[in-house]
């Protein structure tokens, strides 16, 4: 129980948090290939954050970050079996294509692409023991920069393109360590 300044007091108790991994499967709209990525998981009652890493199939490596923010629909989301939650997720990947890869037309050579996306959405946690999860979620939002319609740019080599709508979708399951 917490005493504020003005004499009330908080019936609710101070929720300490919670670390964990998360890896999920994911596909956007803005061209990329599905992707992985491997999040670090901070879960303090009704908020969760995930910071990590977003892996490219087409390059094979680490080419982004990611960063996801949830709020639960419900109190105490880590006791019940489902536990839906609108989200926010944010994602810069960074990739070296051939330029052969998007179109046969171009000549022969490396590219960068770059993308910067938005979504929101809805997603519904199913907790199998009280540390690990599996989740799964739908969005849609925003992209800028696509391989959807490439243009290279003569000198520097870049792939650049169109901003766009796109959804998300994604897949996965966490743990969390107590």
């Amino acid at each position: 129980m917490t005493t504020f300044l003005d004499g009330q007091q908080n019936m609710e108790p101070q929720q300490k948090a919670n670390y964990g991994i998360e890896i999920n499967q994911f596909k956007t709209g803005s061209g990329f290939a599905t992707g992985s990525e491997i999040l670090l998981v901070v879960h303090d009652g009704k908020r969760t954050l995930h910071v990590g890493f977003y892996y490219c199939p087409e390059s094979k490596r680490i080419s982004g970050i990611i960063a996801h923010h949830e709020i639960s629909l419900i109190h105490n989301p880590m006791t019940k079996t489902l536990a839906p939650y609108l989200f926010y997720n944010c994602t810069y990947r960074m990739t070296r294509l051939k330029s052969s890869d998007i179109d046969s037309s171009m000549t022969m050579g490396i590219g960068r692409y770059k993308t910067f996306e938005h979504h929101f959405g809805v997603g519904l946690k199913v907790n199998i023991t009280k540390a690990i999860y599996f989740s799964g979620s739908l969005g849609y939002g925003v992209y800028f920069g696509s391989i959807k319609k490439p243009e290279k740019l003569p000198y520097t080599n870049e792939i650049v393109g169109t901003n766009g709508f796109s959804p998300i979708g994604k897949v996965g399951f966490g743990i969390f360590i107590r």
